[in-house]
């Protein structure tokens, strides 16, 4: 297929040819973007992931994740955020059997 494409000429094959593995050998770092996109860290946020002024949004959420399941605080974690929307559904409640006046 390549010689179609170059009409057959050697030169331009090794040309097109060298071109392509000078491409494939170099590496491209890119910038990125949403939540890969690094961002500053408050000094106590930075501290816990290893002194980094800055870090992406998924890298924070990672290491916090591996702190939370290296000491065994998931289920902490969880029966917290289960007794707060259980404290504020039965608060909601309350205020909405208020008689209206």
């Amino acid at each position: 297929m390549g010689s179609r494409v170059l009409g057959g000429c050697r030169a331009l094959m090794e040309a097109a040819k060298a071109n392509a593995n000078a491409n494939t050998n170099t590496k491209v770092i890119r910038q990125g973007g949403g939540i890969t996109k690094p961002v500053p860290v408050s000094p106590q946020l930075g501290k816990f992931l290893g002194g980094v002024p800055q870090a992406s949004r998924s890298l924070a959420i990672k290491k916090v994740w591996e702190h939370i399941k290296l000491h065994n605080l998931q289920w902490v974690a969880s029966s917290v955020i289960y007794s707060f929307l259980i404290s504020m559904t039965l608060h909601s409640k309350q205020f909405s059997q208020l008689p209206s006046s």
